[in-house]
């Protein structure tokens, strides 16, 4: 059974602050240090959502 290729997700924005939002995402990337991965950014938006409702 052929195993099945990757396929790039298109995000779309399409919300009101979505402007801004792009402009907030790529300011935060330029400045993000090299040492940061995708799996610490992860496990920092789980920790937020685990503690957000106890402050």
């Amino acid at each position: 059974m052929p195993q099945p290729s990757f396929k790039s997700a298109v995000r779309q924005q399409e919300s009101l602050l979505a402007p801004l939002e792009k402009k907030t995402l790529l300011w935060l990337a330029r400045r993000m240090p090299a040492w940061v991965n995708s799996d610490q950014l992860t496990v920092l938006g789980f920790l937020g959502m685990i503690l957000a409702p106890r402050i």
